[in-house]
Order: structure tokens, then sequence, then C-alpha cells
């Protein structure tokens, strides 16, 4: 949000000043990453970070209710707490770091990212999050994801340690590799059969009820632990062979 002037970004003299008040939305445009520091959000709603490169918190800042880091390439903001957040935007293609972040936004769009790390996150005020087909998603050891958060775009996909209990059920995209080390509360039903690769190493299956995969080979590599589950295992190629001979 840039003041009305016929190029959009101000005169030579507008760009010195950092504070904006345009239809009721006072910005601090931040011209380098020293410049984002202290409580913003006490006397802004709105912080834009004009600059190109890198970005990562120095100092502590309580962040205003609007942030663009839109001209960023990397965004590190773990351990910040965005309790005053209620729009995140970032750079198309952009790398970034969430982990252990705290009261993230309702919705939490990260559909334009290249890479999100949310790693040890409580997700407990989160609605809805989406990823970008393609993306690099770590969500190891995080919590309280949302019930209906879609996997299928994730080409990377890192949940090891993570708490699934809000899912009832989890699938995955094809050739995704995916990683469910040590899992907590899989849920009912899961599908792996169209990853490229995946490890289930100490997951905890114990409410699974059906889990999918392609065929033995895909089974026995992802170190899955038959000795402690109760369901039912199907194999797709399986069903495909049988369809197969029906047809014939």
């Amino acid at each position: 949000l840039y003041p009305n002037t016929a190029n959009g970004r101000g005169t030579s003299n507008d760009r010195k000043d950092k504070i904006y008040d345009y239809t009721g939305v006072k910005c601090f445009r931040a011209k380098s990453v020293n410049d984002v520091v202290g409580d913003l959000a006490s006397e802004y709603n709105m912080l834009y970070c004009d600059f190109e490169g890198n970005f990562e918190v120095k100092l502590w800042c309580n962040f205003p209710s609007i942030c663009n880091f839109s001209h960023c390439d990397e965004v590190d903001l773990r351990q910040i707490d965005f309790a005053d957040v209620k729009f995140l935007k970032f750079k198309e293609g952009a790398k970034v770091d969430l982990s252990f972040a705290k009261n993230l936004p309702k919705l939490l769009d990260v559909s334009y990212l290249e890479e999100i790390c949310l790693d040890s996150c409580d997700l407990a005020t989160v609605e809805e999050i989406k990823f970008r087909k393609g993306a690099r998603v770590d969500l190891d050891d995080a919590s309280n994801l949302p019930s209906d958060i879609d996997f299928t775009p994730c080409e990377y996909l890192y949940l090891r340690g993570a708490d699934l209990a809000n899912l009832t059920s989890i699938c995955f995209g094809k050739d995704a590799i995916v990683k469910l080390d040590g899992a907590l509360n899989l849920p009912k039903y899961v599908d792996v059969s169209r990853c490229k690769k995946i490890k289930l190493e100490k997951a905890d299956v114990s409410k699974v009820d059906t889990i999918i995969f392609k065929d033995e080979e895909q089974k026995q590599k992802s170190l899955f632990n038959q000795d402690v589950f109760a369901g039912k295992i199907i194999f797709t190629d399986e069903n495909i062979k049988k369809e197969n001979c029906m047809e014939k």
C-alpha cells in the first residue's frame, strides 16, 4: 500500500518517510532488516518491507496486523508470536521459515511458496493451510493441524513426530516423498500408494483402520511395523491386476 501518487511509490522525499496514512492504514515501510524492531503493532497496522534479499528478525519485534515481505527471497520468522497478525504476504517462490512460531493467522495461504517450514508449530489458531504444487513442506513435530488439510500438492513432505490427531484421513500426491517417522495418531484412513518414497518407521498406527500401499515392496521399504497394526492393508497393484483379469 503506497501513497496516492502518479508512480504509486511516492516521491524521493516520500521514500525517506516510514509512516503512511492510506485509507485508514498506518504503514511502517522498512528500508532494511535493521528497521524492523520493537513494538510496531502499538503504532502501526501494516509492515511493508521495501527491500530485496533475505529477511531475518535481528531483535525483538511485535508485528502489526498486516505484514508484507513480498520483495524477500527468503524470510526467517522463527519463534515469532503472531498474536496481532491477521495477514502475511510473501514473494512468489520464496522460502519461508516459521518454525516454533505461535498464534499463526487463521488462513495460512502459502500456495505460492517454494518452501515452507512449520517445524514444531502449534497450529491450533490455523483453520486452513494452502500449499503450492511441488512445494517442500516441513511439519516435523507440529501439532493441531487443520482437520481438512490437503497434502496432495506437496512434492516433499516431512511429518516426523507430528501429531495428526485432528485428521480423519490422509493421502499424498503422485511421486511425493513423504516422511512420517515417529508421527503420532495417524488417522483411520491412510493412503501412501502414490508416494515415490514413504517412511513410516515408529509411526503410531494404533488408530488406523485401513492403510493403502502400492505393493509389498513399498510396504517393506517404508519400514512399516505390521506387528503392532490391527487394521487392514490394501495393495493397489493387486486391485489393478484383478480389474485387468476381469476385463479379459
